[in-house]
């Protein structure tokens, strides 16, 4: 009876073991986890815009967020490709430039913003696309009068 017990005990400690970590991952590896990889697609404007001023993938800042939490890297090469994440829904969002800053007035804006899934083991691939999301001044300055024209005609 004694080796039946062992033999019974050995049978449900093995099949335990094949069944419980078929990829070699330990079952707490995830423990409610995904990872994210992030690209840039830049999408070229229709009017033409210097090549000096078109922004490359690396120079976007990237923001997560997942509603109740953000964190946001000024570049994309700084940005951990295959970070672990929380299970949940995100948004992402890429920009190159800003609305309020001065010095961004003669310079484009690019944008781009994407939702994701985050599901548990797996790794989600997204690519964002930012396109121009401002358009530039352009300085304009008229220095001379007309002849017949007064400072006061300017009024």
């Amino acid at each position: 009876m004694r080796f039946n017990n062992y033999r019974a005990m050995s049978i449900v400690a093995l099949v335990a073991m094949v069944t419980g970590c078929s990829d070699n991952t330990p079952p707490d590896f995830y423990n409610g986890t995904g990872t994210i990889d992030v690209s840039i697609d830049v999408v070229e404007p229709e009017d033409a815009i210097p090549v000096d001023l078109m922004p490359q993938p690396g120079d976007f800042a990237l923001t997560i967020s997942d509603g109740a939490n953000e964190h946001t890297w000024k570049t994309l090469g700084e940005f951990t490709q295959g970070s672990r994440y929380l299970v949940g829904q995100y948004n992402l969002k890429v920009e190159k430039g800003s609305f309020f800053e001065t010095d961004n007035w003669f310079k484009p804006v690019f944008s781009g913003e994407t939702e994701i899934i985050i599901s548990e083991g797996e790794r989600t691939s997204v690519t964002v696309s930012a396109s121009l999301a401002s358009a530039m001044f352009t300085a304009v300055s008229y220095t001379h009068l007309r002849a017949h024209e007064t400072s006061q005609d300017l009024v």
